[in-house]
């Protein structure tokens, strides 16, 4: 006898990368995917408009801090210097 454990048949085994769907006849869950669909969307879309109104707020900011320094002034309200 060769020891070995039961080897399943070919049928049996589950693939790891297997995707498991719900069941698309069911208007109620074709509903809720639906819903969780368009809220996922909007939630991506209000975060993008952050970062992209994030982004402009600071590219404003430092063009004006870039023109009060071209002007000559020191005393840029948004001149940040670091010293060590």
């Amino acid at each position: 006898m060769s020891g070995g454990g039961h080897r399943p048949h070919p049928s049996e085994r589950t693939h790891p990368a297997r995707i498991i769907h719900e069941d698309p006849s069911d208007p109620a869950q074709e509903e809720d995917v639906r819903t969780k669909q368009a809220l996922l969307t909007a939630i991506v879309v209000l975060v993008l408009f952050g970062i992209g109104f994030w982004l402009v707020q600071e590219f404003h900011r430092s063009i004006a801090v870039h023109q009060c320094l071209e002007q000559g002034r020191r005393n840029c309200p948004a001149a940040e210097i670091k010293t060590r």
